[in-house]
């Protein structure tokens, strides 16, 4: 610091972290929306045109649903985005993966009673199941085509050991916490690779800034 004037040492220290940890500047003011229908989407979204906010999250109980890949709903969504990035604004969608139930064949299976259950939130899918690595692909191809700038993310989480030996992502309750974390980490490598620029932690949900911002991972 070579000055004791308060706003120059403030642009100082910005500068430093931007230089050395760039992402924890990079925090976009959003709006989050539980949305009903696509017209509520745009509504919101030139509110925060109007208002200042950067960013559009389509929180938990939305009606955005990054699971479907159908060329129906990705049409829908493509035109919400764009919708979004002609004013400017950024856009992004919520998804659960932890805390539900799939099926006995993709939950993750405890070491305990080699059944379904026992997970650190009760029931959840296992990442290196059928059904976890399909979540992969479909979230990768829902942001990539219709150019979502965000996902945030509910799960999964780090603790799960899964037992089975029938899934494809990892061999047995050895290797399953590794394997889910690479899985995952593979995802967000991947979306990160479209312009993904930094990091920031929000502590209960992960997000992923894909275009010029910010990636959470839990």
């Amino acid at each position: 610091m070579d000055s004791y004037d308060r706003e120059r040492r403030g642009l100082a220290v910005r500068k430093m972290y931007r230089t050395i940890a760039p992402w924890t500047l990079g925090n976009p003011i959003f709006m989050h929306l539980v949305s009903k229908n696509d017209q509520e989407v745009k509504n919101a979204v030139d509110q925060c045109a109007a208002t200042g906010y950067e960013a559009l999250i389509l929180s938990f109980g939305s009606h955005v649903n990054m699971e479907d890949t159908s060329a129906a709903n990705i049409a829908r969504w493509k035109m919400l985005s764009d919708y979004a990035h002609a004013r400017g604004i950024l856009i992004g969608g919520y998804s659960l993966f932890s805390s539900r139930r799939i099926s006995d064949k993709d939950d993750v299976i405890s070491p305990l009673t080699g059944k379904p259950g026992g997970a650190f939130f009760g029931n959840a899918p296992c990442f290196g199941s059928e059904w976890g690595l399909a979540y992969r692909d479909k979230i990768k191809y829902f942001i990539k085509q219709t150019g979502f700038d965000i996902w945030e993310n509910d799960g999964p989480y780090p603790g799960d050991v899964c037992a089975s030996t029938t899934h494809p992502g990892h061999k047995d309750e050895h290797d399953s916490q590794w394997r889910q974390m690479e899985i995952q980490k593979e995802l967000y490598r991947d979306l990160a690779e479209q312009e993904y620029t930094s990091t920031r932690q929000t502590g209960t949900f992960s997000m992923v800034r894909i275009r010029s911002g910010w990636a959470t991972v839990k």
